[in-house]
C-alpha cells in the first residue's frame, strides 16, 4: 500500500503507513523512522536571482579582504562607509557645484553650521530626510539598499570628489546628447 503524503510549500509529510509487520527487521522500521523525519524538515528555498549570477559571470567578485572574516570588523566597515562616505559625498556634490557652505545652507533653509556638520566625517548621524533634501539640492538621485560584501569592497577603492560626485540631471542629459 503507498503511503499517502501531505504537501506543504516548504517540506513534505508522509502520512502514516500501515503497521509495520512484527517480522520485519529492526533496521527496515529505523530506516523507515529516519525516511519519515527527513521528510518532515523544511527544504530551505534555494534564491539564486537572475541579476547576481548574471553579474557574477560577467563580473567576478573581487576578493575581500581577511579581516572581514570577523562579524564585528566587517559591520564596522560597513557603519564606517555610511558615516564617512555620506559626509565625502556632501563635501565633493557642495564643492563641484560651485557652492558654499552658506549657499548650500541657503537652498537648504538651514544655517551654516549644519552643514558642516554633515560634511563632518566624524560626525555621522545622517538620516533619510536630510539625506532626501540634499539629493534635491543636487539635483540628483538618492539609493539605499542592501547589498552584498563583495560590491561593498569594490566601491570602497575610489574617494576621489570626481568619483564622489552624482552629476545633476541637466548634465547628465547635456552628457548623453551628441
Amino acid at each position: 500500500m503507498m503511503p499517502i503524503t501531505h504537501s506543504y510549500p516548504w517540506f513534505t509529510l508522509p502520512s502514516a503507513t500501515t503497521p509495520t509487520p512484527p517480522e520485519t527487521d529492526l533496521n527496515t522500521r529505523l530506516e523507515d523512522v529516519i525516511t519519515i523525519y527527513q521528510a518532515a524538515q523544511p527544504q530551505q528555498p534555494q534564491h539564486f536571482p537572475a541579476s547576481s549570477v548574471v553579474s557574477t559571470v560577467l563580473n567576478p567578485l573581487p576578493s575581500l579582504p581577511a579581516e572581514w572574516v570577523d562579524y564585528d570588523y566587517r559591520h564596522a566597515i560597513v557603519e564606517a562607509n555610511i558615516e564617512q562616505g555620506i559626509a565625502w559625498q556632501i563635501r565633493a556634490n557642495r564643492e563641484g557645484r560651485g557652492l558654499s557652505q552658506r549657499g548650500l545652507a541657503a537652498l537648504l533653509n538651514t544655517d551654516q553650521s549644519a552643514i558642516s556638520r554633515w560634511e563632518d566625517p566624524m560626525r555621522g548621524g545622517h538620516n533619510l530626510e536630510t539625506l532626501l533634501k540634499l539629493a534635491r539640492a543636487f539635483d540628483c538621485a538618492l539609493q539605499v539598499r542592501f547589498i552584498p560584501f563583495s560590491e561593498l569592497s569594490a566601491s570602497l577603492g575610489n574617494v576621489s570628489p570626481h568619483a564622489l560626485y552624482a552629476s545633476t540631471y541637466p548634465e547628465e542629459i547635456e552628457d548623453s546628447t551628441p
